[in-house]
């Protein structure tokens, strides 16, 4: 039970992870974003048609140059290892590994926590991944084997030689090779696993998502992850088995993806499906190419070096034909996925028709009409009153069951879908066509996808994912959810994580309510949950030790008759953290205020905050008096008198305050008329004396002002005369 209890704990911090590195704009689908995505798949593709290159499957090396030189990685690897030592990519290699894992765990312990003070780390791991996962993969391994790249390529460089000197053998796992060899094998190891849990999960599960590099699954990206890391370490049990053996692995793999390709489409853009189909047909034909190679090589068959190199380049030649062969397959299998659909919009149009005039038909009432002989026409059916009237009655169809399958030999040719990745392949394809009156025609694919196939995983969740963001039916997701949710565990991983996005979306929809305002991300849900409940913590923590407080003053006074210092020095020790804990929910509710003033469970809580912890009543009756004024913003300066008169209304029928409250409502009702004359008397004389010092200000700036005009002007003068005669 604690191994099951950790492992989830484990998936939903991984799905909670990749929730959130992933969770982007939705609309970002600009020409630059969409040529960026072309950039990055044409220069993964000429690393792995570089490795399958390889002078061990019987490449020249000039064909192998010529299509090195095309890799743009490669060329700058080789600038680079011109000016510092080529054991330097090795080093450089295993410090990104280091950076990338290290982020990667410290990222999951930071959602763990729930700490969103520094989110930092899931930057570096989005950008990370799309340098090391999905643009410079291969490369990144081939540094990472430069102490055992001499066993595959004798030209290439020995790590040997670099650590002891010209003329070392080839001995990766020597002494002292060795301690670099074998961290080499454990990073490898992990970035390996590292790239596959990323490419499998880091895809888009919200259908309408417009993100050029927006994927429906990760399998195919696994499946293509799973053969470049074949392409590059395969090479090395060439010398113990066939060559030809090797790159028919290589060749099959290739073939095995591209298929997966064609059946799945993953991506949402029908131009970069295009793109990945015609890479992965370029890829099959390398691998093919080196099969060949390597099978005319151990058979000897043109082994003359010019007929052998024009062989190689005519191979090489043919690729731009397995692009265009590429771009038609899988233009071809969207184009037979738009003829199943009209085949069904046409069945579809004539049922939606049928069914309406048999709803606008008016009722006909039919009775019995008798023979002659007093017996009833017809064997005792209806006959219409009016006499060519017929009815359209609709037919019933028959519920499939097994047995029903099983002697229905038309069954095959009844299907719309011979599998459910066709009717998920067809329902996202109709989807992307992005034409709001095909939601009802939808509906009725995915409906009869799971007629079709009822017990179908990829369907139910495709089922929930569309009842979510694109049919707009809560209610019936739920119901779905729930059916799913009773068998979780059976399911494939990714759609485990599909059915935690589901949940989190809805989350997040259900907590715009709480929050205060629309759009809430994972990471406002993340700040709110972890801001608001360190807020509640704190203020427990406050009614805490106040309570812990008043029990040691009950229990010394009922003891003894005097305190102690120790007991003084204990109450005081109770007293400063009350006042800590008060500054720190202060400081959550505040900081909580600045972003989320309008939500009214944050406002309540800090009311009652003010209430019960402050003793503040007063500020806890304008909180809510400002949040029972749906139109009041939090951060303005609501009117005195507005809120004068919301707490008086709320005095009359807050039956449930405290006595301290009461009692202070009680004082604030009559307390104007205690010693009201001589409050008023005291006011009439602090006027008296502030009219009289103004009006002594007043006289004596005026006879400032006649003294200087009058007397001292004319002294100054007669000063300034006497003194010029002089």
């Amino acid at each position: 039970m604690l191994i099951a209890q950790h492992i989830e704990m484990l998936k939903h911090t991984l799905f909670g992870l990749f929730y959130v590195m992933t969770e982007g704009v939705v609309w970002n689908n600009t020409p630059t974003a969409e040529r960026k995505l072309f950039l990055v798949m044409l220069i993964d593709y000429l690393q792995v048609q570089r490795i399958v290159c390889a002078r061990l499957y019987g490449w020249t090396k000039q064909t192998q140059d010529i299509v090195q030189n095309t890799d743009i990685v490669y060329i700058c690897t080789n600038l680079i290892s011109q000016v510092v030592p080529h054991y330097t990519l090795f080093i450089v290699a295993s410090f990104l590994i280091i950076i990338c894992l290290s982020d990667t765990f410290y990222a999951a312990h930071l959602f763990k926590r729930g700490s969103i003070d520094r989110m930092w780390p899931l930057k570096i791991l989005r950008f990370m991944v799309a340098a090391m996962v999905t643009t410079a993969f291969s490369s990144v391994i081939k540094w990472l084997l430069i102490p055992t790249n001499c066993l595959v390529d004798p030209e290439a460089r020995s790590f040997s030689v670099s650590v002891r000197g010209e003329g070392a053998p080839c001995t990766p796992f020597g002494v002292p090779e060795v301690f670099a060899t074998a961290p080499m094998i454990l990073l490898g190891m992990a970035y390996v696993t590292f790239a596959l849990v990323t490419s499998h999960f880091s895809f888009e599960c919200n259908p309408l998502c417009r993100q050029p590099g927006a994927r429906s699954t990760g399998r195919v990206e696994v499946l293509f992850a799973m053969e470049k890391v074949l392409c590059t370490v395969i090479i090395y049990i060439a010398e113990y088995v066939t060559s030809t053996a090797v790159t028919a692995v290589l060749f099959l793999g290739a073939l095995w993806v591209f298929r997966a390709h064609l059946q799945v489409l993953p991506w949402h853009n029908h131009s970069i499906n295009l793109l990945r189909g015609a890479f992965l047909s370029c890829v099959c034909w390398m691998t093919f190419s080196s099969c060949l190679i390597s099978a005319m090589e151990a058979g000897g068959v043109q082994q003359a070096k010019e007929q052998k190199q024009a062989w190689q380049f005519t191979l090489i030649g043919l690729l731009p034909v397995a692009f265009f062969v590429g771009l038609y397959l899988v233009q071809r299998r969207r184009d037979s996925i738009f003829l199943c659909l009209d085949r069904m919009r046409g069945d579809w149009e004539n049922t939606q028709s049928q069914a309406g005039m048999s709803h606008h038909h008016q009722p006909i009432d039919t009775k019995k009409v008798s023979n002659a002989d007093g017996s009833s026409g017809g064997g005792g059916t209806g006959v219409p009153a009016h006499g060519n009237v017929s009815f359209h009655m609709p037919q019933t169809k028959k519920k499939s069951t097994m047995y029903n399958s099983f002697f229905d030999p038309s069954l095959e040719r009844k299907r719309a879908f011979p599998s459910p990745s066709e009717a998920v392949v067809a329902a996202r394809i109709l989807l992307y066509m992005r034409r709001e009156d095909d939601v009802p025609f939808l509906k009725h694919v995915i409906s009869r996808g799971m007629e079709e196939h009822p017990d179908s995983a990829d369907l139910k969740i495709l089922y929930i994912t569309f009842l979510r963001f694109v049919f707009k039916s809560p209610i019936a997701a739920a119901e779905q959810e729930r059916a799913v949710k009773a068998r979780l565990n059976t399911l494939p991983i990714d759609f485990q994580y599909v059915f935690y996005v589901v949940e989190r979306k809805a989350t997040q929809a259900s907590a715009t309510e709480s929050i205060g305002f629309g759009n809430v991300t994972s990471m406002h849900l993340m700040e709110w949950d972890a801001g608001i409940a360190r807020a509640r913590k704190a203020h427990k923590m406050c009614i805490h030790k106040i309570k812990e407080f008043w029990r040691s003053m009950r229990k010394r006074s009922c003891h003894s008759d005097c305190v102690v210092a120790a007991d003084l020095k204990e109450l005081i020790e109770k007293l400063d953290g009350f006042e800590i804990a008060v500054e720190q929910a202060s400081t959550e509710y505040e900081a909580l205020m600045v972003n989320y003033s309008s939500s009214s469970a944050l406002i309540q809580a800090y009311a009652n905050f003010y209430d019960q912890v402050l003793n503040d009543h007063r500020t806890a009756e304008k909180l809510r008096a400002a949040l029972a004024n749906d139109g009041s913003d939090m951060g303005e300066v609501v009117d005195a008198k507005a809120l004068e008169a919301a707490c008086a209304n709320s005095a009359s029928t807050s039956d449930n305050d405290p006595a301290r409250v009461k009692a202070q409502r009680w004082l604030d009702g009559f307390s104007h008329t205690i010693l009201g004359e001589e409050k008023e008397a005291i006011i009439a004389l602090d006027k008296k004396v502030k009219a009289s010092l103004l009006l002594l200000v007043l006289v004596a700036t005026s006879g400032f002002i006649i003294i200087d005009q009058g007397l001292l002007t004319q002294t100054a003068l007669r000063n300034i005369e006497f003194i010029d005669k002089t």
